[in-house]
């Protein structure tokens, strides 16, 4: 056992350094569902950085939504470029709207989807210390915050900001390879 130590310690220095940068700097996770449509895809992998946040409400902001538009403290997002596609729902095919969404100083993509029955206004909800609230990009097609509730400070893991690798899992299973490495804003 001391010999195969000594012969592997470069090995086994590189796993310790490798599970420490895991578990305090970085991390990566499968996108198993369209929740973070038009942003995210089913079958990207993304690195998660465990020292940022990806969130739309603080401790102690106001959140509504008032007919799929969201306020922050009384300030009303803006809708930029809307475009209206088709994304994949269920096996099938729907109609979806993507926009650049700007509430404050923070802008996102999102999309809606009006052909489903979905929560479309909630609030005004005044997000409690220690909490924080999340929407879904794919706010039709979201369970977040408005389902689940606010998140716990101890819950959050990290902000994703670049896609690793991805593949059609909703089709061919073939890479996608204009995603690999794609930054996520």
């Amino acid at each position: 056992m001391k010999f195969w130590l000594k012969d592997n310690r470069s090995f086994i220095l590189f796993l310790c350094c490798f599970g420490f940068f895991r578990l305090a700097v970085a991390d990566w996770n499968p996108i198993p569902s369209g929740s973070m449509r038009p942003t995210l895809l089913e079958g990207d992998v993304v690195l998660v950085n465990r020292l940022a946040k990806r969130l739309v409400a603080l401790p102690g902001d106001v959140v509504e939504m008032r007919n799929e538009v969201l306020f922050i403290n009384d300030l009303a997002g803006e809708y930029l470029s809307p475009v209206a596609v088709s994304e994949p729902l269920e096996g099938g095919l729907t109609t979806a709207i993507q926009a650049r969404e700007r509430v404050a100083d923070h802008e996102r993509a999102v999309q809606v989807l009006p052909e489903l029955n979905a929560l479309r206004s909630f609030g005004p909800v005044q997000v409690p210390a220690g909490q924080y609230f999340f929407l879904g990009d794919n706010r039709d097609n979201s369970a977040d915050s408005r389902f689940i509730g606010m998140v716990p400070r101890h819950l959050l893991i990290g902000r994703a900001h670049r896609v690793l690798v991805s593949a059609n899992i909703l089709g061919n299973w073939m890479p996608r390879w204009g995603r690999t490495l794609e930054r996520i804003e």
